[in-house]
Order: C-alpha cells, then sequence, then structure tokens
C-alpha cells in the first residue's frame, strides 16, 4: 500500500463496504463544505490514531458488526477483514479503504518520495533509501506516542494523494522488461504503515 487514494476513491469504498461506519463517523470529514486534501486525510488519521479511548472502542464495536455482516470479496474488503484479525484493536486496519493497494509483479519497482504514507503487506522485496533516522510509524504498532507524532506531521500542505508509478526492471543494457503506469487496484503483510519525513525517499 501506498500513498493515499482521492477522496472520493475513499468515500466510495466505505461507502460500498462499511456504510453505517461511514455514516457514523466519516461522513462529516469527507462530505460538505470544500476543504484542501491535506486537511482531509490529517482528520483522517487524527480519527485513526487519536481518538479518545471512548471513541475508538465505539468505532471499533461497529467495525466488528459490519465486517461480519458485510458481503463481498473485493481485494480492500479482504484485506481489512485481515488486518483486523491480527491487530482488532487498531484502527488503522481501514488503511486499505484510503491507501492505494497495488501489486508488484516480479520485476516491478514503485518510487516513492519522502513523507509518503506505505505499508508493505506480503512477499520479498528490497528498499533502496537513503539514510535516515526520522521514519513515523502509522499504524499496526504499539507506540501511541509515535502514532501522535505522525498524525501531527501530516498536518502537513505537502500531503496529497498520489496514484504510485509502477516501472518494469531496467537491464544493464538500457532496456526495460516491461513497463505499467499508475495503478490503484493491485495489492502488496505486513510490519506496520510508516513515512520517512526527511530527504531520504524509498
Amino acid at each position: 500500500m501506498c500513498g493515499f487514494r482521492s477522496p472520493q476513491e475513499i468515500r466510495e469504498l466505505f461507502v460500498e463496504h462499511l456504510p453505517r461506519f461511514y455514516d457514523r463517523f466519516l461522513r462529516g470529514i469527507l462530505e460538505g463544505q470544500e476543504i484542501a486534501e491535506s486537511a482531509v486525510y490529517a482528520a483522517l488519521l487524527k480519527l485513526v490514531l487519536q481518538s479518545e479511548r471512548g471513541n475508538r472502542q465505539e468505532m471499533l464495536v461497529l467495525l466488528e458488526q459490519e465486517l461480519s455482516g458485510v458481503q463481498g470479496d473485493s481485494l480492500e474488503l479482504k484485506l481489512v477483514r485481515r488486518f483486523f484479525s491480527q491487530y482488532p484493536g487498531d484502527l488503522s486496519v481501514l488503511a486499505p479503504l484510503y491507501l492505494n493497494v497495488l501489486t508488484l509483479q516480479p520485476g516491478e519497482a514503485l518510487y516513492q518520495p519522502a513523507g509518503e504514507l506505505h505499508a508493505y503487506v506480503e512477499g520479498i522485496g528490497v528498499e533502496l533509501m537513503a539514510s535516515s533516522d526520522n521514519v513515523l510509524r502509522g499504524g499496526s504498532r504499539p507506540s501511541i506516542s509515535m502514532h501522535r507524532s505522525f498524525s501531527a506531521s501530516s498536518g502537513s500542505n505537502t500531503v496529497t494523494n498520489r496514484r504510485p508509478w509502477l516501472s518494469g526492471m531496467i537491464w544493464d543494457d538500457g532496456s526495460i522488461l516491461h513497463r505499467r503506469g499508475s495503478s490503484s487496484s493491485a495489492g502488496s503483510t505486513a510490519a506496520g504503515m510508516r513515512c520517512t519525513t526527511g530527504p531520504g525517499s524509498n
């Protein structure tokens, strides 16, 4: 998973898969007056990472109820169910509905700039990045203080939606095995969500 989906796409996925959760907790964030995308994402992450204990418990109960009754076999819904079984007390299990979900085929590469929220779901890959000591954990992690740091950093106006670019392997002779453009409908489990806020990019 890598980068935020557009607010419209996030809204459509929640309405399709978790309509009661959307009506109760997200409608006020994703509908109504026009606000900057970065503000939408900051409000969404604040809800997921910094909700008060009572509100968080209410959200988790409703999420469990909906997941047990909702029909469908989309990749996003499968991942939410899977993550909820692994991290039942963590609302960041909803990430497949607000982050782009992609699958890298053998030989493909994905570029993600610094500051972009991402998570590896499954498989084996190699991550290349500049030396950095400022990685922030954004979910599926035990540290609440890191969640708060990450949520605060999301207030930056540089947080926007971006469909990651997938490219084929470039061989020594300069040829490219194959090339794919941007995509948001494929799947890459994982070690939790994170972003690098400094000059190092993955």
